[in-house]
């Protein structure tokens, strides 16, 4: 039998280097720390990580081994700190509602608050040089002398418009971002005169800030990042931007690369070697929401409010390398092999058959059409299932895989199908699962059906029993003994929508939008839910081969994921293409995706000998 979309081969077979990638040599998720309160934004030096954490104070916390990070220390401050920033050992913190709070650390693993100063507003973020501390609050930018650190004197400030969210010094300016109005210059070599000599308009909602020479970068949420030419700071330009998909909260430039805080995709890494056309690169696995982010040597932490701080490994801050994209004539949803050939279901455009024997120039032999919009593909025996959604399933004669020929199709619509001996299974039309038999050329029989309740999206059929990714509702267990009296056995609720079922071994891979789910069925009526592995985009298909999952995640890619031990999934690393990855197939040395803007994306699979 052949199952378009899974495998359970256990085998692994190491090959070198040049015929594989290893996705943990691109930028990937490291480690995590689980800090008490709401980590916001940290500054990094020697080592340590300072870390603004809401409610609970600031931590200091050693990262010097990146994948080992420990914490050493913690101030509870009186409010709730939104920001740090560090000058020798003193360490200023911008304290919400109780203004800016002077930190002696000296000690890193005893630090000990010296001073304090409030502000008129709620102080949001804090940048320092020499003596001078320039904090923002929910009112503007306010300039404060600790020449005495254990009393810090207000000597002057800008109101603003909007939230002054964040600031960076570059040169005798320092920039404000500014929630309504966008970029705020402000000259800050006289200790007392603080008037903007320029306001530049901001597409979106800017929040941080960071810049280093001439540029200044604004991560604008809904307005992406944009970058702003400042050589004359009376006259900033705006020179060029990227958007990223889920909103830019943060951003921090290192060595030519932006690391940006992006509500939906976790860090996205971008190249700005030339700043009027940066480059998406790639984005690292976060489980939690980035608030904010800071580039430190060859990581970025990622804090992640309640859910902590993340470590990205940023060695190599460009994604995996491509083997070749084609672009297809329609939005790519799916890819399954048949034989030798790749099949694309390409919705408007119908299937189109890709001969991938040189993956390096993958190329459309045939293409099936009209074909209302194919959307999953099964094949049995010389014959394939197409679901499309709301049309009839197609089925074509496939014993030559690259010259398909369309059969009498089935009286009945689909999401998605599975073919197992002598039934084929349908889901779809919302709540129901279809049961057919198959008899030869001729068309399936229908036998009978059953009602989930629920958004019927996948289906796994394994002897006389049938698995349904039921949406909300979870996965379902149905007995086909009786396939024309189907029957609702059991039901595990697992969190998310339930869109994609894969097997591998006594395990069911679960693709549920909110992440992962690896479910035990060892006993089939009962089935356990024995991990999840959280994913920053949207979790709606997984393929799986040996021990490695492949997930597609939409925005965020196509996740690779170790199932070495399948309790205790790890994240490995990402594919990042253009659109939105919607489908995925591999072999032992090549992954393909599915992208709804690119079409059929090509690259090695993972190493084996991970």
């Amino acid at each position: 039998m052949l199952f378009a979309g899974c495998s359970d081969d256990s085998s692994v077979t190491p090959r070198s280097k040049e015929t594989c990638t290893d996705f943990a040599a691109y930028v990937h998720f490291e480690a995590s720390i689980a800090t008490p309160g709401t980590a916001r934004r940290s500054v990094f030096r020697d080592g340590l990580l300072y870390v603004a954490s809401g409610d609970a104070g600031v931590h200091v916390i050693d990262i010097s081994t990146p994948d080992d990070p420990l914490l050493l220390a913690t101030v509870d401050t009186p409010g709730s700190a939104m920001d740090v920033a560090l000058s020798d050992t003193l360490l200023f913190v911008a304290d919400s509602d109780s203004g800016l709070r002077v930190i002696g650390v000296r000690d890193p693993s005893h630090p000990v608050e010296l001073g304090s100063v409030g502000t008129a507003g709620e102080a949001l973020s804090v940048a320092v040089r020499d003596t001078m501390v320039y904090l923002t609050d929910d009112v503007g930018l306010r300039a404060v002398d600790v020449s005495d650190p254990s009393t810090p004197v207000f000597v002057g400030g800008d109101n603003t418009v909007g939230r002054a969210n964040d600031v960076v010094l570059l040169g005798n300016y320092a920039y404000v971002s500014d929630s309504e109005l966008g970029l705020r210059v402000i000259p800050i070599a006289s200790p007392t005169t603080y008037d903007p000599i320029a306001i530049l308009p901001i597409p979106g909602e800017p929040q941080g800030i960071d810049g280093e020479g001439t540029t200044v970068y604004v991560a604008a949420y809904s307005g992406g990042v944009r970058v702003v030419d400042v050589a004359v700071p009376s006259h900033p330009a705006l020179v060029g931007g990227v958007s990223t998909p889920g909103g830019a909260r943060d951003v921090s430039f290192s060595g030519g690369y932006l690391y940006v805080a992006d509500r939906s995709l976790g860090v996205v890494v971008v190249r700005a070697e030339r700043p009027s056309a940066l480059e998406i690169l790639t984005s690292a696995y976060t489980p939690g929401t980035v608030v904010g982010v800071t580039a430190a040597d060859e990581f970025v932490v990622a804090a992640c409010g309640e859910e902590g701080l993340f470590i990205i490994d940023t060695t190599n801050p460009e994604g995996a390398p491509l083997v070749s994209v084609l672009v297809t004539p329609g939005d790519a949803k799916g890819v399954f092999f048949v034989g030798e050939a790749l099949y694309v279901c390409d919705g408007r455009g119908g299937i189109q058959v890709v001969d991938v024997g040189e993956p390096e120039a993958p190329r459309i032999v045939s293409t099936v059409t009209p074909f209302g919009d194919p959307q999953f593909l099964a094949a049995q025996n010389g014959v394939a299932y197409v679901a499309s959604g709301s049309g009839p399933v197609r089925r074509l004669d496939v014993q030559d895989p690259f010259s398909p020929i369309v059969l009498e199709p089935i009286d009945a619509e689909a999401e998605k199908l599975a073919v197992a001996d002598t039934l084929l299974v349908l889901v779809g039309q919302f709540d129901r699962v279809g049961v057919y038999r198959l008899e030869g050329d001729s068309p399936p029989v229908f036998r009978g059906e059953a009602k989930t309740g629920d958004l019927a999206l996948d289906v796994n059929v394994q002897g006389s029993r049938s698995f349904v990714a039921n949406g909300a509702s979870g996965l379902m267990v149905l007995d086909l003994t009786q396939p024309t009296d189907p029957r609702i056995v059991s039901v595990l609720p697992l969190d998310g929508f339930c869109h994609r079922i894969v097997p591998l071994g006594h395990y069911l891979l679960v693709a549920a939008g909110v992440g992962l789910h690896i479910v035990d069925i060892a006993v089939p009526t009962a089935p356990v839910l024995r991990a999840t592995l959280d994913a920053p985009g949207f979790a709606s298909y997984v393929f799986a081969t040996g021990s490695t999952a492949y997930v597609a995640d939409e925005w965020a890619g196509v996740h690779v994921v170790d199932l070495l031990d399948p309790g205790h999934p790890r994240f490995v690393g990402t594919l990042r293409t253009n659109g939105r990855a919607v489908g995925v197939a591999a072999t032992d040395f090549f992954l393909y995706a599915a992208d709804l803007v690119d079409g059929l994306v090509t690259t090695r699979a993972q190493c084996a000998d991970r």
